[in-house]
C-alpha cells in the first residue's frame, strides 16, 4: 500500500508542477485547478476496487460470514472502513504535499471534494458487488477476470473524475473562482449522502438474497 500511495502523491505532483510552470491568467488558472481535482479524484477513486470486489473476495466463505452473529450492517461498516481509512490516508497526503506549492484554500477544497467523491464511489462500489458478486471462484486471482464489478467501478470511478475536473473548468469563465469549487463540494456531499443511503437501504436485503 505504501508502494502505491507514494505513487499516486508523485504522480500528482508531477502532473501539477508541469502545469504551474506555464503563465497563465485567471481562467487558466481554474484550468490549472480543474485538472489538479481531476487527476486527484481519479486516484482516489482508484483506490476504491478493494471494495469493488470485497463480497466477491469471500468466495464460498461469504456463505459463513452470512450466518455469522454479526448483523450485516456491521459486517458491511468492517469491510468498508479498511478501505475508507487507505483512500482517505491518501488523499489527505495528497493535499500535504501539493499545499506546498499551490493555493491553500484550493487543497483544502479538492481535499474535501475527493474525500466525499471517493466515500460516494466506495458506497456504490460495495453495492454492485453485494448486488452481483463473483462467488464461484478456485483462485483468488481469477477474481478479476470474473468480476465485472471491478471494470464497472473504473470506469464509474473516472467518469465522476472528469466531471468533477470538467465542472471548476467549465466555471472558470464565470469568475466564480473559489466559489466554483464550493459547489462541487456541495454535489459531492450530495452524492455521497446519497450512495450512502441507498446501501443502507439494500444492505439487509441483499444479504438475505444471497443464497
Amino acid at each position: 500500500f505504501t508502494i502505491k500511495v507514494v505513487d499516486e502523491n508523485g504522480s500528482a505532483v508531477v502532473y501539477d508542477n508541469l502545469l504551474l510552470g506555464m503563465v497563465v491568467n485567471q481562467t487558466g488558472v481554474q484550468m490549472i485547478n480543474g485538472a489538479h481535482v481531476l487527476i486527484v479524484a481519479v486516484f482516489a477513486t482508484l483506490s476504491n476496487l478493494y471494495s469493488a470486489s470485497a463480497i466477491s473476495r469471500e468466495g464460498t466463505n461469504f456463505y459463513l460470514i452470512k450466518s455469522s452473529p454479526v448483523n450485516y450492517y456491521k459486517q458491511t461498516l468492517a469491510k468498508l472502513t479498511f478501505n475508507a481509512i487507505f483512500s482517505a490516508g491518501a488523499i489527505i497526503l495528497t493535499g500535504i504535499v501539493t499545499a506546498f506549492y499551490m493555493d491553500i484554500a484550493v487543497v483544502i477544497f479538492t481535499t474535501l471534494i475527493c474525500l466525499f467523491i471517493s466515500l460516494g464511489h466506495m458506497f456504490y462500489s460495495f453495492d454492485k458487488d453485494l448486488k452481483r458478486p463473483s462467488l464461484d471462484w478456485f483462485n483468488s486471482d481469477d477474481i478479476s477476470k470474473i468480476n465485472k464489478n471491478t471494470t464497472t467501478s473504473i470506469v464509474s470511478g473516472l467518469i465522476l473524475a472528469l466531471l468533477a475536473g470538467i465542472i471548476i473548468i467549465a466555471l472558470a469563465s464565470t469568475n466564480l473562482g473559489i466559489w466554483s469549487f464550493v459547489i462541487l463540494l456541495v454535489l459531492s456531499i450530495v452524492y455521497c449522502l446519497y450512495t450512502a443511503h441507498i446501501l443502507i437501504l439494500r444492505v439487509f436485503y441483499q444479504y438475505e438474497r444471497l443464497e
